[in-house]
């Protein structure tokens, strides 16, 4: 594990200690497999390299979407998006419950899982055999050690789209944020232009997340936010 508090370094010993370490220490009995989507392959690739992370003692990584075989005896962590493509191929994975793809379901998502998402994994039975469920709340890219980006390829369209899709573009954004606060484990102030057309939405969807945080982890508001 890295040892100092950079952005990167921190990002890094949660994967290994709260993803991976944490995970196989519940699975000592069998091999543990690590399923992916487009989304989490992309934030798995950007901290470690595959050979780092099987010798972290996993069986295997896998793709979500591409055909996998079955290891009905082994544990599977799920590292995925909260979206309804993920939900439902997760579901497809275990709608045999005489022939289930995997033993048992460690299920984690990279940033907030709307209850709709969270009514579908009941209503798929999903949860009967989930071990693990959590919000592992990793949502973005470090480029250098203290230098972050929110994964978008171009965020200009977000100004021609219609305002159902920028709603949505904002939602994500606010999503994504939050996880660098939750990793950083800061509550901070949150600043904006007054007459920006987005910034007041983005600060509102940005601050009931971070309310709800920083009351659960009883931390003081530190820090300072800028958007514009």
């Amino acid at each position: 594990m890295e040892s100092d508090n950079t952005l990167r370094s921190l990002t890094v010993n949660r994967i290994t200690s709260d993803l991976i370490e944490g995970t196989i220490s519940e699975v000592s009995d069998s091999f543990l497999i690590i399923i992916v989507d487009d989304f989490s392959a992309k934030i798995l690739s950007n901290y470690m390299t595959m050979t780092q992370v099987l010798n972290q003692g996993v069986f295997s990584v896998e793709s979500l979407f591409k055909p996998r075989h079955e290891f009905p005896n082994y544990h599977a962590l799920y590292f995925i998006s909260p979206t309804e493509r993920s939900i439902q191929v997760l579901a497809e994975d275990f709608k045999s419950t005489s022939k289930p793809k995997y033993s048992r379901i460690h299920l984690y998502f990279t940033h907030q899982v709307n209850e709709d998402v969270f009514n579908k994994l009941i209503t798929h039975g999903i949860i009967q055999r989930t071990v693990t469920c959590k919000e592992l709340n990793l949502s973005f890219f470090v480029r250098e050690q203290n230098v972050f980006d929110l994964g978008f390829e171009s965020g200009l369209k977000i100004f021609t789209a219609s305002n159902e899709i920028q709603h949505k573009m904002l939602k994500t954004i606010a999503d994504r944020l939050f996880t660098v606060c939750a990793t950083l484990n800061i509550y901070p102030y949150i600043q904006y232009q007054k007459n920006s057309k987005f910034c007041p939405a983005l600060c509102d969807l940005l601050e009931e997340r971070l309310t709800k945080f920083g009351k659960a982890k009883g931390i003081t508001r530190n820090g300072l936010i800028l958007l514009t």
